[in-house]
Order: C-alpha cells, then structure tokens, then sequence
C-alpha cells in the first residue's frame, strides 16, 4: 500500500487524529498530499515527530496551520 493509499483510507474512515513520525523529506511529501486530499483541515490534529519540523524556525508551507511538532 503506498501513502497516498494509506492517506485515501484516513480520508474515507473517522481517524481525525494523526500521529507523522518520518524523515522531513518524507513528512513534507506526506503532508502535501494529506493537504491535496483534503487531510489539514481544522476537523484534523496532526502531530509530528521533530524529525519532520527540522531544527529551523520557519516551518514548511506544506504544513497546515496549528501543527504540532514534539521532540520523540
């Protein structure tokens, strides 16, 4: 299953919380497509490990607003 499968299946089910524990490359991909499917709305609670903010203070476009990131 790949994760734009992985995300269509979120998208259909009633998960509103979500847990992105990747690479940032990897996060900026998934939260790009997340946004394209509809994913970063405010009905949805996105956390993130601190391996997908990064160490910079200005985050990614890709993010949605309200993201939270914690060191894991």
């Amino acid at each position: 299953m790949s994760v734009r499968e992985d995300l269509r299946a979120i998208e259909v089910s009633e998960t509103r919380i979500l847990l992105l524990y990747a690479t940032k490359t990897e996060g900026e991909n998934i939260m790009r497509w997340a946004k394209e499917a509809g994913l970063t709305s405010k009905s949805y609670i996105w956390v993130a490990a601190q391996s997908v903010i990064g160490e910079r203070k200005d985050a990614s476009p890709d993010f949605p607003a309200g993201m939270l990131g914690k060191y894991i």
